[in-house]
């Protein structure tokens, strides 16, 4: 992901979305067609174009895990090679065989929705959707009085960007480096990041998570072990078996991981984000088991959140199907038994391992796409 959109991930805070509704009343007051506001954003690693955060007239709910492969979204293609907003309709060809717009604007029954593409600089960031049961309404003079309002909440969206992308800078920066150190950082954070959200996605429903929260996992999980830059390298990189006290060593990563994130937040001013808790998380429990067996805190059940949890899954997939320079990796038949007697044990959650073993083509295809 580019730092603009991984800027818009971590600025999604409860004064964005109170915003968001703020404008979206006052755009009422100026167009009452509008019946719901949104964002969607495009990951240009993955091409995808998903829905992201949205004020609707009752709610402020987003149509779960709604996204298309951009490539193929032919509409809104259109609309940001224009770099103009435009209002089109549900009835129209080009929206039609539109992957995100069709169903979009088909779930949510608005018959045209006023578009308009965000960009940093020549990035394209994504869309901001003014949908509408009322395509009569919505004349060139009301699409100005929006596109005004638009406006402001692009102003709303970018206003954190810079501190954000200060923190997100600095991380890469510390990838940088872990890469350096870490057999197991390569290409696995790239596919942790991928295998987190495939669970995610899978659990949403049960666990009632947003596409806010798929995001975020999605985002933090390559974090999970940036404390083992603390780890000395003679036993980060011992290719044997670790003594008791090395294995001690080792797993203090985790405080110092925490540390380093709680240092990172501060030091940008960051620590008062919501979502800032999903990555602290996930830092700091993503080897506690369910049973009470993991550490560094031995929690059980519901102290361990279910964004850590995900990562806990994902986290010992990757890591029985990689060769590491003490194994050989596993086959997937038998990571994924292993994950079901993990289970079985009372250890992982059931619906983060079912969620995988559900998308397992997907899983297979994430291995084979980033081997180290």
């Amino acid at each position: 992901m580019t730092l603009p959109y991984q800027a818009l991930m971590l600025s999604q805070n409860e004064s964005l979305a109170k915003r968001l509704d703020d404008i979206h009343q006052s755009i009422l007051d100026a167009v009452a067609a509008i019946d719901r506001v949104a964002c969607a954003l495009y990951d240009p690693v993955t091409g995808l174009l998903e829905a992201f955060v949205s004020s609707n007239r009752q709610s402020r709910s987003v149509r779960r895990n709604h996204h298309a492969v951009y490539r193929n979204c032919g509409a809104l293609k259109h609309i940001a090679s224009s770099r103009h907003g435009q209002l089109v309709q549900a009835a129209d060809e080009s929206v039609t065989t539109d992957p995100f717009l069709a169903p979009w604007l088909a779930t949510h029954d608005c018959d045209c929705s006023f578009i308009v593409p965000l960009f940093a600089g020549d990035d394209l960031i994504g869309f901001l959707l003014f949908d509408s049961q009322q395509t009569s309404t919505l004349n060139a003079e009301a699409q100005r009085d929006v596109l005004v309002h638009g406006n402001l909440i692009v102003m709303a969206i970018l206003s954190e960007v810079s501190a954000v992308n200060s923190l997100l800078a600095t991380t890469k920066t510390v990838h940088g480096m872990v890469h350096v150190r870490d057999f197991e950082t390569g290409e696995h954070l790239a596919r942790m990041a991928r295998l987190s959200r495939l669970i995610t996605q899978g659990v949403a429903s049960h666990y009632q998570l947003s596409s806010e929260f798929i995001q975020h996992v999605y985002l933090y999980s390559a974090l999970h072990d940036i404390g083992k830059l603390g780890i000395p390298d003679d036993i980060l990189l011992k290719p044997n078996g670790l003594t008791e006290s090395e294995q001690a060593v080792m797993k203090s990563h985790v405080e110092q991981g925490v540390r380093l994130i709680d240092d990172l937040l501060n030091t940008h001013g960051l620590q008062n984000l919501r979502d800032s808790k999903i990555l602290r998380n996930i830092v700091a429990c993503h080897h506690e088991l369910l049973d009470g067996s993991g550490y560094p805190n031995g929690l059980t059940s519901d102290q361990i959140p279910v964004e850590a949890r995900i990562v806990t899954v994902a986290d010992i997939f990757d890591a029985l199907t990689c060769a590491r320079p003490y194994k050989q990796p596993w086959s997937v038949d038998e990571a994924f038994n292993e994950l079901q007697e993990m289970t079985a044990k009372g250890q992982l959650d059931v619906y983060c391992v079912n969620a995988l073993l559900t998308a397992r083509a997907e899983a297979e295809q994430i291995i084979q796409e980033l081997k180290e």
